[in-house]
């Protein structure tokens, strides 16, 4: 695999701020392969917990496409982080991060997704300042 930079700074930020982290990009740029990364490097060296979605899955995709306070308690519960592939899947992505950003602010949010310009005023428009 080529070592990316980015993944230190993403790592350390992941760690640190507890904010959505949204790593947009062109497809097949490696972007899961990062995300998966990250995840073994958080399991393996902190012990934490990481919950992957992958949204091109209808039942992964299901499980975070709410706003119901009641089905992202059941994704969080004992998990540190939680991780959404392919998020501009979802119905309306930047109000579901702003809800995980807003009800757990312990959680550690990393999300990827396509370059698209309707995305990025998905999610700019319901995560100002988050």
């Amino acid at each position: 695999m080529i070592p990316r930079k980015i993944e230190t700074v993403i790592y350390q930020r992941l760690t640190t701020f507890h904010k959505a982290i949204i790593l947009l990009g062109a497809r097949q740029v490696g972007k899961t392969t990062l995300l998966l990364k990250l995840q073994k490097r958080l399991e393996e060296e902190e012990g934490k917990t990481v919950r992957f979605l992958n949204c091109d899955f209808e039942e992964e995709r299901q499980a975070i496409n709410t706003t119901s306070r009641t089905m992202l308690d059941r994704l969080v519960v004992g998990v540190d982080a939680i991780f959404i592939d392919e998020v501009q899947r979802l119905n309306s992505p930047g109000l579901t991060l702003k809800i995980l950003v807003d009800l757990y602010a312990q959680l550690m949010i990393l999300v990827t997704g396509s370059s698209s310009y309707e995305l990025r005023n998905q999610l700019n428009d319901a995560l100002t300042g988050r």
